[in-house]
C-alpha cells in the first residue's frame, strides 16, 4: 500500500511540474506560424508545429451544427415547421387595370384587404413598389457595374436592371386612402405614406389589432421599361409591341415572427417574399389586343367571338390543344369582337403570391383541359 501511494505521488508531482512548463512556454515567433495548425497538449496552451504547412482549417466552422440552428418554440418547430401557435398575414387584392399602348403606360386602382394573424397590434405597414428599381436614383441602379462601350458611351452591364435605358420609370401613387366600415358605414380616409426607394411605409394612427382586417385604396401608375431585370418588359416585334407585366402593382410585405417587416430593398436580382391571398383582376385594352393572366378568365364571352367561344368550350373537355385563335386570323377583323375599341379582361387567382399577365395583338391562343389533384378540370 505504501509503495501504491508514493508511485501516486510521484505521478501527481511530475503532472504538476508538466503543466507548469508548458504555461511558463513562450509563444512560437517561427514566421507564419499564426496559420499553422495548433495542437493542444494535455493540461497545456496551444502548440503551434514550426514545420506545418499554413492552412486555413477553422475547427469551429467545420463542426458548427449546420441543421437546427435555431431551438423551436410554440410558433415554429426547430426544422422550421409550423408550430401549435404558427400565424400568417393575408393579402387580397381587387385590381382595376388599364393599358395605352402608344405611350406603354399602365394604370390602375386597386383595393388590398390585409389580415392581421399576428399577436401584434401594427400602427403601419409595408408595401413594395418595385416599379421604382427602374428609375434612375434607386438602389438598384446605384450598384450595377458600368462599362465602356466601343463608341465610348458608358452603360449598365448587368441585366438585373432596365439594360441603361432611360425613361420616365417608377411607380406614380396618385393616392392611398384607408376604407373603413364601422356599424355598417363605410368611409374612406386619405392615408400619410413615406416613399423609400422600392418600398412604402404606410400609417395606420388607429392601428390594425391581433385578428383584424383592414382595407387600403391605391390609384397608381408607370411607364413600363423596354427591359426588366429579366422580368417583365416591352418586346417591339415586326408584328407589334408584346407587353410582359410583372412587378405591376403595389403588393404587400410580409410581416412574420422571425424578422417582423421584411423590408430588404429590391434591387434587382433578388426574388420575392409575399403574403397569400386571392386576387380579382380587371384588365383593360385595346380590343384588338388579346390578354393572357395567371388565373382563371372568367368572362370569355365578352372577349372573344362566337366561333373562339365554341373552340373554347371544346378545349374545356379535350386533352389534346385547340386553337382558340388560329395563326392566320391574327390581325384580322373577324378574330376580335366587334364593335368596341376597349375589352376589359377579367380573371381570378386563389391563395397565390403574385400575379401576372401579358398583353399583344398578335398573341396565337390554344388551350387543352387539365386535369387537377382535387379531381376538377381547368
Amino acid at each position: 500500500m505504501k509503495l501504491n501511494s508514493a508511485a501516486g505521488l510521484t505521478l501527481a508531482l511530475m503532472a504538476s511540474m508538466a503543466t507548469a512548463m508548458a504555461q511558463n512556454t513562450p509563444p512560437a515567433t517561427t514566421p507564419g506560424a499564426a496559420m499553422r495548425p495548433a495542437v493542444r497538449q494535455r493540461g497545456g496552451a496551444p502548440y503551434t508545429e514550426p514545420n506545418a504547412p499554413e492552412t486555413k482549417y477553422n475547427y469551429n466552422e467545420t463542426r458548427k451544427p449546420f441543421f437546427y440552428t435555431k431551438n423551436g418554440d410554440e410558433f415554429r418547430a426547430a426544422d422550421g415547421q409550423p408550430g401549435p401557435k404558427y400565424w400568417q398575414n393575408r393579402a387580397d387584392y381587387k385590381i382595376d387595370a388599364r393599358i395605352d399602348t402608344v405611350k406603354n403606360e399602365i394604370s390602375g386602382s386597386e383595393v388590398i384587404t390585409y389580415t392581421n394573424n399576428s399577436p401584434q397590434k401594427l400602427t403601419f405597414v409595408w408595401m413594395w413598389l418595385d416599379q421604382n428599381l427602374f428609375k434612375q436614383d434607386s438602389r438598384g441602379v446605384k450598384q450595377v457595374p458600368l462599362v465602356k462601350s466601343a463608341d465610348g458611351k458608358v452603360l449598365q452591364s448587368s441585366r438585373n436592371w432596365g439594360m441603361g435605358q432611360i425613361f420616365d420609370a417608377g411607380d406614380k401613387i396618385k393616392s392611398v386612402a384607408i376604407i373603413s366600415t364601422v356599424n355598417g358605414k363605410t368611409t374612406t380616409t386619405t392615408a400619410k405614406y413615406l416613399i423609400n426607394d422600392t418600398r412604402m411605409q404606410v400609417f395606420v394612427p388607429a392601428g390594425i389589432p391581433s385578428g383584424g382586417k383592414i382595407q387600403f385604396k391605391i390609384d397608381w401608375s408607370f411607364i413600363s421599361p423596354d427591359y426588366g431585370s429579366d422580368r417583365m418588359g416591352i418586346v417591339n416585334n415586326p408584328e407589334g409591341k408584346v407587353f410582359q407585366v410583372a412587378q405591376w402593382y403595389p403588393r404587400m410585405c410580409v410581416y412574420d415572427d422571425l424578422q417582423g417587416w421584411n423590408t430588404l430593398p429590391y434591387t434587382g436580382e433578388s426574388e420575392f417574399y409575399l403574403e397569400y391571398g386571392d386576387f380579382d383582376i380587371n384588365i383593360t385594352v385595346p380590343a384588338k389586343n388579346i390578354v393572357v393572366c395567371s388565373g382563371q378568365l372568367l368572362n370569355p364571352k365578352d372577349v372573344y367571338t362566337p366561333t373562339q367561344l365554341a373552340r373554347w368550350a371544346e378545349a374545356a373537355k379535350s386533352d389534346k390543344t385547340v386553337f382558340i385563335v388560329k395563326p392566320n386570323e391574327v390581325f384580322t377583323p373577324a378574330s376580335r369582337p366587334a364593335g368596341k375599341s376597349e375589352l376589359t379582361w377579367h380573371f381570378v387567382v386563389r391563395n397565390a403570391r403574385d400575379a401576372s399577365w401579358s398583353t399583344a395583338a398578335s398573341f396565337v391562343i390554344d388551350a387543352a383541359k387539365m386535369d387537377m389533384p382535387s379531381g376538377k378540370n381547368r
